[in-house]
């Protein structure tokens, strides 16, 4: 099912030894992230390879909202719920983050050197404008005070909304109640 999926994250992590080192640690490791509803199995295969997994299946599981895990990137984990192997699940968390494949290596491998060195420069001269923008919205995520029950309460509410909306498209087309 996750067959192409896994071969294009076995070929990210092939550019990151030192990565796949702190992954291979924790060989067998599962985790299970549900973000507002959406279900994500992982797991670290033999050589610490990262891979798809079936949800349901893992020895932990993470919850937290969309902004609760762009906190967690940041380093601010207290909007995950944790469950199950926690040790274990905070260990994986951490290796997660310090993942660096090399994408110029995945450039080269995918168009050849001279048009990877080309966009490599150019990602390069741009790097410092990525950060600043990344650094404000991260500052902006943690300034703006919103908390994962309000942002869960939004969620709610605007799928409550989208389903009154399709009731009434469905009314006004003769198609339903």
């Amino acid at each position: 099912m996750f067959e192409l999926l896994n071969r294009a994250l076995a070929e990210v992590a092939s550019t990151d030894p030192e990565g796949r080192a702190a992954l291979a640690e924790l060989d067998g490791v599962s985790l299970d992230l549900d973000c507002s509803g959406v279900h994500l199995g992982l797991r670290i295969a033999p050589g610490g390879i990262l891979q798809l997994a079936d949800f349901g299946t893992a020895e932990a599981q993470v919850s937290a909202t969309p902004l609760g895990f762009l906190r967690a990137l940041g380093g601010d984990s207290r909007s995950l719920l944790i469950e199950g192997e926690a040790e274990r699940a905070q260990r994986l968390l951490e290796a997660l983050k310090k993942l660096g494949p090399s994408w110029h290596l995945l450039l080269v491998r995918a168009i050849g050197d001279g048009p990877a060195g080309l966009i490599a420069g150019e990602l390069r001269a741009r790097e410092p404008q990525v950060r600043a923008a990344g650094a404000a919205l991260a500052g902006w995520v943690r300034d703006a005070g919103v908390r994962d029950d309000e942002y869960a309460e939004f969620v709610r509410r605007t799928q409550d909304l989208q389903l009154s909306i399709d009731r009434l498209q469905a009314r006004l087309d003769g198609r339903g109640p």
